[in-house]
């Protein structure tokens, strides 16, 4: 009995032994596979938090370039905040000259008196009394004369009897003057003021026809005007050249581009500006495109025995094409200024990522002081390298990329690093300024001029308005009460 209780104990051990293993495999089966499901769950958490990283980039990126858009667009308003008021004091306080005195607010004696006139009286107005102790004040009235109103010529109008005698030896017919194939002409001085109207005042041929027929009862039409702006443009060509030729020999030269569309022209859509800081003359270049040959071609022209100074520092944006045509080169400091200040300005970045902005915008601003005063004293060059090292560490710095901080200002950083030395160019060069807002000052004429006339149509047209640009903008601004005698001195050279 005992054995058979035994045996039927041992068989159920057995048994249970057995079901614990059959457990135990199947368990270390379901075991394994709840491991992989954890390690895919796992993966696939990661990825979906990498997405949704990415996605938050891609949307704040885009946030971004629609904000940008809406200013481009709608130009909105900054609502100021207490530390921008107080950045905007400090730099009222570290520029110089910013206090006017008085007489700044009121208008200049003028030198050439036309007229006098004399208000004198015995007797007051109020009383009838007999006046005494006389005092006089001199005061001047400037004014001009309407041609629609007051009593004048609109037009000056010559009418020419010319005489013409046969020749019998040579066959012809001759005379004193000189006989013009059109029975009525315009004289210089209507096409002066055509130039002047459409190149230095910006307006499109249908402005300049009324405002001819409103002050001067002068009729035109748009193929008069090309053909007298393409006249101008061949005899003032010498003038132009001669203004490329100044600048291209001097120690320094500002550059810069915009969009200027050639109509009937695909790949010609862009105007290039040269300029030199300490003269008022810029070279205009339109209708071309962007590359480098170009860049040189500006500096040049079409005469190949002009020198250019090779030891010359172009100052521009950080467009490629200028690095390869300068040994020397200045990048604008207030490019990536102005691009540091309208990240602190976003409304699309969180408060951290705004407070990052605004930490390295400061940083950047007290720098660009920093060296603005440093350039602004007597060039000494072993205290410009002591001072480069300083201004070194402290770029260095500004530049270093953490990587909470938002897309935009990872990439102003990566180009402010990639480019360093050629944002301390003008440390070791005499004079040499530190932004290219000289060209972009001289572009906003252009730029507007743009928005009325739309470019030109033809690339021959635009080559002409590049003449035009450069001699007439550059008279203008040397001269703006001489200009027209200037202009006409030029025209009969």
């Amino acid at each position: 009995m005992k054995e058979g209780k035994e045996k039927s104990q041992i068989k159920k051990l057995k048994l249970e032994l057995h079901n614990v293993k059959m457990m135990y495999s199947l368990q270390k089966e379901t075991n394994q596979n709840l491991k992989e499901w954890k390690k895919q769950s796992q993966e696939r958490e990661a990825n979906l938090e990498a997405n949704l990283k990415q996605k938050d980039a891609e949307i704040e990126k885009s946030k971004m370039q629609l904000e940008e858009f809406k200013k481009m667009i709608f130009k909105k308003k900054k609502k100021w905040s207490e530390e921008d008021i107080n950045i905007d004091l400090a730099k009222e306080k570290s520029q110089k000259n910013r206090n006017r005195t008085k007489d700044s607010y009121k208008r200049e004696l003028p030198h050439e008196i036309s007229e006098t006139k004399t208000y004198h009286t015995n007797c007051c107005p109020d009383c009838w009394n007999k006046l005494w102790k006389e005092k006089r004040k001199i005061r001047y009235v400037e004014d001009i004369q309407l041609p629609a109103v007051e009593e004048t010529q609109k037009k000056i109008v010559i009418k020419e009897l010319i005489y013409e005698w046969y020749c019998r030896k040579c066959h012809k017919w001759v005379s004193d003057h000189k006989v013009p194939m059109a029975i009525v002409t315009l004289w210089e001085k209507v096409k002066i003021f055509i130039a002047y109207c459409i190149v230095a005042l910006r307006l499109s041929y249908q402005q300049t026809r009324d405002l001819l027929i409103n002050l001067h009862g002068i009729k035109m039409s748009d193929g008069e005007i090309s053909k007298i702006l393409d006249n101008h443009a061949e005899r003032c060509n010498w003038k132009q050249e001669e203004i490329r030729e100044t600048i291209s020999k001097q120690k320094w030269v500002h550059l810069d581009e915009t969009s200027w569309p050639a109509q009937e022209e695909e790949n010609w859509n862009y105007c290039r500006i040269m300029k030199w800081t300490e003269t008022d003359d810029a070279v205009y270049i339109l209708g071309e495109n962007r590359g480098w040959w170009n860049v040189q071609q500006i500096r040049k022209g079409p005469w190949k025995w002009l020198k250019i100074n090779k030891e010359q520092v172009g100052i521009s944006d950080n467009y490629n094409a200028y690095s390869k045509v300068f040994k020397h080169h200045q990048l604008c400091r207030a490019h990536p200024y102005r691009k540091l200040r309208d990240l602190t300005e976003s409304g699309i970045l969180s408060y951290e990522k705004k407070d990052i902005c605004r930490r390295i915008y400061e940083k950047f601003w007290k720098l660009y002081e920093k060296i603005r005063k440093e350039i602004s004293q007597p060039f000494d060059k072993k205290s410009r390298q002591e001072k480069l090292k300083e201004f070194g560490q402290e770029f260095s710095t500004i530049v270093k990329i953490d990587w909470n901080e938002p897309e935009k200002l990872l990439k102003i950083k990566e180009s402010l690093a990639k480019n360093k030395d050629k944002y301390f160019t003008c440390m070791l060069h005499d004079g040499i300024p530190l932004d290219n807002n000289a060209a972009e000052r001289w572009l906003r004429h252009l730029v507007l001029k743009r928005k009325n006339s739309f470019g030109s149509k033809t690339k021959k047209w635009a080559q002409a308005l590049s003449v035009l640009n450069t001699v007439i903008l550059s008279l203008r601004k040397q001269d703006p009460e001489n200009f027209f005698r200037n202009y006409q001195q030029v025209l009969n050279n």
